[in-house]
């Protein structure tokens, strides 16, 4: 446990990583492995995580001086009427934000997700989904494709950070 505490000195410690000491400590033949026999859900590794009703993380975040932005809300598989609800939802529970700027993101997409933003009185933040190591095939603000998140989106969030309640 310790070795592997400083194979990643930094960070929050997923497992993705738990996968990436294993394979390459080659105990596992692959990535997915790790997943499929050990640490994916339902199998003889999984942990169950403490999770946190979104009410109570938007507060946390906020106690904790940041702000709470909803991550590519395309990627949760519902469909657009449970997309706006959602974001109405937390909206109404102090969500700052939503990723309306996604890499993975068609036209048709961005624009809805920026659309119900705005209906909401919220922020918009883009984002390439950076990981490191764990997604190398993505770098750190140009994701895939044509990504471009204009700069004028982190001025608004920050001056909406200078200004939080």
């Amino acid at each position: 446990y310790q070795d592997f505490l400083s194979y990643f000195p930094k960070g929050v410690l997923t497992r993705a990583h738990i996968a990436r000491y294993l394979y390459d400590h080659k105990m596992i033949s692959s990535i997915p492995e790790a997943f499929d026999k050990y640490i994916g859900d339902g199998c003889c590794c999984y942990v169950n995580r403490k999770k946190v009703c979104a009410e109570e993380a938007i507060t946390l975040i906020h106690a904790a001086g940041g702000m709470a932005f909803l991550a590519h809300p395309t990627l949760y598989h519902l469909n657009y009427k449970e997309i706006r609800e959602l974001v109405s939802f937390l909206g109404n529970a102090g969500l700052d934000g939503v990723e309306g700027i996604y890499s993975t993101y068609k036209n048709e997409e961005a624009a809805t997700i920026q659309q119900y933003a705005k209906e909401n009185n919220l922020l918009i933040s883009g984002g390439s989904d950076f990981h490191g190591a764990n997604k190398p095939y993505i770098h750190l603000g140009s994701g895939r494709g044509n990504l471009h998140v204009p700069y004028s989106i982190y001025e608004k969030i920050q001056y909406a950070h200078e200004n939080m309640r």
